[in-house]
Order: C-alpha cells, then structure tokens, then sequence
C-alpha cells in the first residue's frame, strides 16, 4: 500500500502538518489513544497540505485517520505530542 497521508514533525510540539495525495475530498480525524474524536480537517480534491495548531492537545499519543467522502477508511498514522 502506498502512503496518501505524510504527517510531520513527528513526535511533534505545537504544531504538525498534514500532506494529502489523493484526488478526492478527504476527511481527517485526530483522535486520541482512547478513540475519542479531538479534532477533523476537510481537505478537499487534490494533494493538498494543511498545518494544525495542536498546542491545545495534552501530551501523550494521537492517531491521525483519514476518509474518503463516502466515508470509506484510507489510512492511519500515529503521532506524539509533546511539551
């Protein structure tokens, strides 16, 4: 499988940024270690690059999860945030 989603830095501080390849509206979700939905970006047709703020998040370890618009599951990658 190849990657759609390049999420970097990682393990990250203040912010990260999230790089999409797929030509199709996308929805991304950060959810934390417990599954619990924390934040989701659109993205619309095409590659396109998107930088979050995620200063707000406590430290520990997130999941980005990216979906097609019908919903479909693509891709996951995990991520660290730190102090």
């Amino acid at each position: 499988d190849q990657n759609i989603i390049d999420l970097y830095p990682n393990p990250a501080k203040d912010e990260i940024t999230i790089s999409i390849e797929i030509n199709s509206k996308v929805t991304v979700q950060i959810d934390d270690i417990t599954g619990r939905l924390m934040e989701t970006i659109q993205f619309d047709n095409g590659a396109n690059t998107q930088t979050l703020n995620i200063a707000d998040l406590s430290n520990g370890v997130y999941f980005i999860v990216a979906k097609d618009e019908n919903n479909k599951y693509i891709q996951q990658i995990k991520f660290v945030k730190l102090k």
